[in-house]
């Protein structure tokens, strides 16, 4: 018999094409296609990056009274010539038309590679998309509006249908099928998300593939049933055309994602198929809309929309013939190396949540179109789609509130990938042997078994120290040779969001399920923004993580009911507590000469100092200072630590007279000027000093009078605004150190 694939000649021809993107890729070639001159572009931008675009608006989305516009054909205007931009996004608090052509004027951030494990690549990302730049708050001026423009047309449908769907529905139900219907997610919350994705079905909250096949097959046929009752020779033929046509406006209408772009493409073989009488096959027709996607773009190839919405097809047809729940747990089981590759958990629940409410999708499509449709007219369609969602959602939070809802498991290594591959693939074959005998159950909890022993199951090995690159701010993660994880700081001045977009990701990409302790070195926003974040989002179960203590200095201000009004340091001191509390983490208030435990590792607190406290208070003086003994390895983490602080860390040390020399120093205050005083380098003698700043930043941080210390003490220099993220690893004799990229 002939081989199955010689029978599917496409999809030879695109698994050849996609391993030649793929070898290519890793040859180092752009697989991104750009408009000529988009390079020389950047290269000015980077030199001077205020400037002036002009270019016509092709959409608009309102989130949270903050409007992202997306503006085309945009140009760079210089004196002597203009220069092309490709397109660029601008951040604004105005309302400005689709189709309208305007000139922003402000300064251009151009899209970076991602300085820590685990952060999202917005530079490929925005590159995918075609987008050179990104504008904030510029200065906006309307040159004209193209009224007859496709985009305005577009944007003004999707916003009228949105609008009407917040005029008959309630604002939680409304937000569901503005994403569910059309694709507008600007009015989801981040609980809202969190609710869909912790139960495994964030796919239904947007245009997928099944969505569109759904709607697809149901029109087609609608209209195949109106043609044959009109009684037209060949009802298929224009009833598939017309659904065809109504598909692909559809797919536009939405945004023309790539699930909906690849959905639309076997949608449109399908029916074609049927028009001329052919027989239709799955594997071709997603072999034939791959090639087209990657045709038009091949850094698609690389996109996790892509991998996952072609892998969930080609698996569904491989198990068509399982039973829905077995069908259910293969899904689950082929697609968490890929899932967890992505999102660095599994949702635990996922199988049985998918099961319940994947046959209700079609009657909420259904009945949310018809609510659309028909209007208070007949409100019981509204009624109807309002109450599947409340009974959605009821189900989710429920599905949520099980333990280990989502399970952090970190990137797996590609080594554990293959093993995990191979082994499931023979389970695969001996359940489908096996079920004609009757015996499948006996091996169905193996895969399992397998998930937790090669994903869940984390195998410490000495100790990491982890400092991050969160711009101009501190954030370090240790991981001790027993698998505890301590966070010490974690915030920026210089990076909005950096804990959901920078420090989060981090952890979860470690496969941290668990901090034992967080250290919060002092308030400043620099060292606890991203711990305010990561707090607010265990609190509102918005993260699956846990901390079990926060660590802040003890302050004599503080206890002696200081921070009257006015007193900003010590009000945030007690909204930290408060927020630490409210998220189940036990509050450590520590002194010099307090001790932490934790196997054999001994962490020593040597600031702040009580008896010196200063009035009026000192943040950064009364800087708690960790120093950290493993077998034959010090560490001192000093914080901001200046001042009286240092100069009681000095005493100390001085006192001490410790022979052996520290082999790793955060260096205090970002590398400022006076900060890390001769003396204090003489006494401790780091091999190796990390100093975190941000690229370029206002204070001129790492000050060279500091790096000229660190060099004539021979200390090796390490920044995170050279080398992104730091890794530090030893046994407790040797130790390497690593970088994210080069200096």
């Amino acid at each position: 018999m002939e081989c199955a694939v010689r029978k599917r000649p496409l999809c030879v021809v695109a698994i050849f094409f996609i391993v030649w993107i793929w070898i290519s890729g890793l040859a180092g070639f752009r697989l991104q296609t750009e408009a000529p001159g988009i390079g020389r572009t950047r290269e000015i931008l980077r030199e001077l990056p205020y400037g002036t675009v002009v270019g016509t608006v092709e959409s608009r989305e309102v989130k949270e009274e903050r409007v992202t516009l997306i503006v085309k054909d945009a140009y760079l205007v210089k004196p002597e010539r203009k220069l092309a931009a490709g397109k660029i996004r601008i951040r604004c608090d105005e309302e400005v038309r689709c189709g309208s052509v305007i000139e922003a004027r402000g300064d251009l951030d151009l899209p970076e590679k991602p300085e820590n494990p685990g952060q999202y690549d917005f530079s490929e990302y925005d590159r995918l998309l075609g987008i050179t730049a990104t504008m904030n708050d510029p200065a906006i001026r309307t040159l004209g509006v193209r009224d007859g423009s496709v985009e305005e047309m577009l944007c003004r449908l999707r916003m009228r249908i949105y609008e009407r769907i917040r005029r008959l529905y309630p604002e939680e139900t409304a937000a569901v099928l503005g994403a569910v219907l059309i694709g507008n997610r600007s009015g989801l919350t981040d609980e809202e998300r969190t609710l869909w994705r912790d139960a495994g079905v964030l796919h239904m909250l947007a245009i997928s593939g099944l969505h569109l096949t759904l709607l697809g097959m149901w029109l087609f046929r609608v209209m195949f049933t109106l043609f044959t009752y009109l009684k037209t020779h060949r009802p298929e033929v224009p009833g598939g055309i017309l659904t065809i046509g109504l598909m692909l406006f559809y797919t536009i209408l939405t945004g023309m994602s790539v699930s909906a772009l690849r959905a639309f493409l076997m949608l449109a073989l399908l029916i074609g198929a049927k028009i001329f009488r052919r027989t239709y096959d799955t594997p071709t027709a997603c072999a034939a809309a791959a090639v087209v996607i990657l045709c038009g773009n091949p850094g698609y190839l690389m996109y996790s929309g892509f991998q996952l919405s072609f892998s969930a097809v080609l698996l569904f047809f491989i198990f068509k013939n399982r039973g829905q729940l077995m069908r259910a747990y293969l899904l689950w089981l082929w697609m968490i190396p890929l899932v967890l590759s992505i999102f660095y958990e599994i949702p635990l629940y996922s199988v049985p949540v998918n099961v319940l409410a994947l046959p209700f999708l079609p009657f909420v499509l259904g009945l949310g179109f018809a609510g659309i449709i028909f209007g208070t007219h007949v409100p019981v369609f509204a009624m109807l789609a309002a109450a599947l969602i409340s009974f959605f959602r009821k189900m989710l939070s429920c599905a949520g509130s099980l333990p280990c809802a989502s399970l952090i498991c970190g990137s797996p290594p590609f080594p554990k990938i293959l093993l995990y591959l191979v082994l499931l693939a023979l389970w695969t074959w001996l359940s489908a042997k096996w079920r004609l005998y009757k015996r499948r159950f006996l091996i169905l909890p193996l895969p399992v078994m397998l998930v937790v022993l090669l994903f869940v199951l984390k195998i410490p090995s000495g100790l990491e120290i982890d400092a991050l690159s969160v711009g101009q701010g501190d954030s370090l993660l240790l991981t001790l040779p027993k698998g505890q994880e301590i966070l010490i700081d974690g915030g920026s001045s210089s990076v909005r969001n950096v804990g959901q977009y920078r420090i989060i990701p981090f952890l979860k990409y470690s496969g941290v399920r668990r901090l034992d302790y967080v250290f919060a070195t002092h308030l400043d926003e620099d060292h606890v923004s991203g711990i305010r974040e990561l707090l607010r989002m265990v609190r509102d179960h918005q993260i699956s993580m846990r901390v079990g203590c926060v660590a802040v200095p003890y302050l004599n201000a503080e206890a002696q009911g200081g921070g009257k009004e006015g007193d900003d340091s010590i009000a945030a001191y007690r909204e930290l507590c408060e927020l630490a509390k409210a998220a189940g983490a036990r509050v450590l208030k520590v002194q010099k000469g307090d001790e932490i435990g934790i196997g054999n590792v001994t962490l020593r607190i040597r600031n702040p100092d009580t008896e010196a406290e200063e009035k009026p208070l000192d943040p950064n003086a009364q800087c708690i200072v960790v120093d950290l003994h493993y077998r034959e390895f010090d560490a001192l983490f000093c914080g901001d630590v200046c001042g009286a602080g240092e100069e009681q860390l000095i005493r100390e040390v001085r006192k001490e007279r410790k022979k052996d020399p520290y082999e790793y120093l955060k260096v205090a205050h970002h590398g400022s000027r006076f900060s890390t005083p001769e003396e204090f380098l003489k006494l401790i003698r780091p091999k190796v000093g990390i100093i975190s700043c941000g690229k370029d930043n206002s204070y001129g941080h790492p000050h060279e009078e500091l790096l000229e210390r660190l060099r004539k003490s021979g200390t090796v220099i390490a920044r995170t605004d050279q080398s992104g993220m730091l890794r530090f690893r030893t046994d407790g004799k040797k130790w390497t150190l690593d970088c994210t990229k080069g200096a």
